[in-house]
């Protein structure tokens, strides 16, 4: 998985403090056993020992249905006795853990007073905070219109952020978010934050999952999954997350027809209600009447050059320009329907709330 080597770099490097992990968040992925949600992923791939004289990394988690959790007792001990080096009050860290569930802030305001304690304390560890669901505590819109409690979040991770302790630190805070666009502008335009995109799975992660559901998954769906050609299902599924594969895997029915629906189910979904529409058009480009001279230009260089194998031959896109009526459409289907392709016509990607329409142009690029 490529963002994994690209998160690793950028904080081995100290690129960045505070990193957005964006894009396909809410997918499954291979930790080298089993197929787990990235939350879980993180735990697996970033945990890292002490040894040799380097630090290792204590994790901290702030998911939204549970407190604050420290990974490891020993850690959690440790963050304690920093903690009360410099809180006089009688109150501890452990106890102020449990009191982040209901309180989004002070959760926060908590674990930017962690960071700073473990640098002044000299954590025997580097901190590496993942917190989840980032686009729901600091959500994007205009200040005037967000409730004290929101401003409050921003400004407290505005100001983490910018902290040139933190800055220059070697903790890191991460950002689970589906879209940069989602997250605050304060916050996600600062030019400290960088950003991680997760793709969908890839054909060989595809290929990976099937084969894995053939010997692990339920009993009853294995017979059918078994007699497969895995490569071929792989090729197929292409723009499905590993979620939309296991359902289709569960339901026994990989009829062409039924990948088809579901790949297309599955962008729609994704995009929206009506933001997309799906056609697979049947006429040729004999079909059209007239045009001699451009359906010649298409027949000898634009399909030769959509299907040319060599990157600098290729053709990535054509602009078609005419009058309102003309055929533009009609002979753009046929073009497509010449190549062997579908068609996906985009109907309404401009949105009249704030922010989505950037929302639907990530997922509309992704998916594609």
């Amino acid at each position: 998985m490529k963002f994994l080597n690209q998160l690793t770099k950028i904080i081995n490097t100290g690129q960045s403090r505070s990193v957005i992990l964006t894009g396909n968040i809410h997918d499954l992925f291979y930790d080298g056993q089993e197929w787990v949600p990235l939350m879980n992923l993180l735990q697996t791939k970033c945990k890292v020992e002490k040894k040799d004289g380097q630090k290792g990394i204590t994790q901290i988690l702030y998911q939204v249905n549970r407190p604050i959790e420290v990974i490891g007792d020993e850690n959690l001990d440790e963050l304690d006795r920093i903690w009360s080096k410099f809180h006089t009050d009688t109150k501890s860290l452990k106890q102020r853990l449990g009191e982040t569930l209901d309180n989004t802030v002070y959760a926060l305001e908590l674990l930017r007073q962690i960071t700073e304690c473990a640098r002044r304390g000299n954590c025997k560890n580097n901190l590496l905070i993942i917190i989840e669901a980032a686009d729901m505590l600091l959500p994007d819109a205009p200040i005037a219109h967000l409730m004290p409690q929101d401003r409050k979040r921003i400004s407290i991770t505005q100001d983490w952020f910018s902290e040139p302790g933190f800055v220059s630190g070697h903790d890191t805070v991460i950002l689970l978010a589906e879209s940069r666009s989602l997250i605050q502008q304060r916050i996600a335009k600062l030019p400290q934050v960088v950003s991680v995109e997760i793709p969908l799975p890839d054909k060989d992660q595809r290929k990976r999952f099937i084969e894995w559901f053939r010997t692990t998954g339920p009993k009853e769906n294995r017979e059918a999954v078994e007699k497969l050609d895995v490569a071929n299902l792989a090729e197929n599924t292409s723009g499905l997350s590993m979620h939309a594969v296991n359902q289709l895997l569960r339901s026994g029915d990989f009829s062409p027809e039924n990948i088809v629906a579901k790949v297309e189910e599955y962008m729609e979904s994704q995009l929206g209600e009506g933001v997309v529409e799906f056609k697979r058009p049947s006429h040729k480009l004999a079909d059209c009447i007239g045009f001699s001279r451009i359906k010649r230009f298409m027949l000898e260089e634009l399909i030769p050059g959509f299907k040319s194998d060599d990157p600098k031959a290729c053709i990535a896109g054509v602009l078609f320009g005419g009058p309102i009526g003309g055929g533009k459409t009609y002979l753009g289907e046929a073009c497509a329907s010449e190549v062997g392709c579908p068609v996906i016509v985009l109907k309404n990607i401009r949105s009249k709330w704030y922010g989505e329409t950037d929302q639907i142009l990530e997922r509309l690029r992704r998916l594609v």
